[in-house]
């Protein structure tokens, strides 16, 4: 949230500090935690708070959870945006870390669900599934933080 703070203060947006912070907490803070609590709130409706991977059920709720997740911030970052003018979605950063923060959430649940069926199915590669997959998330959140640091960079220039 500092780091956002500072590129709409210093940046393109040349916000006050006051509605710099405001805003910076609004789209990385708010958004994040109504994000979570929608996939939360739709996938126990939808699931009952149980997990059966054989269930079609189960991968319909996921499905339309992560939407969910990644619609629901969206009209609060627009409105946030448009009351200074900024309005453009592919402008912000924040919504490009709502975005990919809800892809990533959803494909590093799928790697540990595979880790889990390795480690529970296979006796060999048992013990190269965890550290496997945990290669693959770390591998996936640096190539998810380059473009946005790029972006934050060029907000910058």
């Amino acid at each position: 949230m500092l780091l956002e703070t500072v590129l709409l203060h210093v940046g393109r947006d040349n916000l006050g500090w006051s509605a710099a912070a405001k805003t910076a907490a609004g789209m990385s803070l708010i958004s994040m935690l109504t994000m979570e609590m929608a996939q939360n709130i739709v996938d126990y409706h939808l699931t009952g708070g149980t997990v059966a991977f054989d269930s079609p059920g189960f991968w319909v709720a996921a499905v339309v959870s992560m939407s969910a997740g990644f619609l629901t911030p969206l009209p609060y970052n627009y409105l946030r945006l448009r009351k200074y003018g900024k309005a453009s979605p592919y402008y912000r950063c924040g919504v490009f870390d709502v975005k990919f923060h809800v892809i990533g959430d959803a494909l590093n649940n799928i790697r540990v669900i595979i880790a889990a069926l390795v480690i529970r199915l296979s006796a060999p590669a048992r013990y190269y599934a965890d550290p496997t997959v945990s290669f693959a998330i770390a591998t996936a959140i640096l190539l998810v933080c380059i473009p946005l640091v790029k972006n934050s960079g060029k907000v910058l220039m």
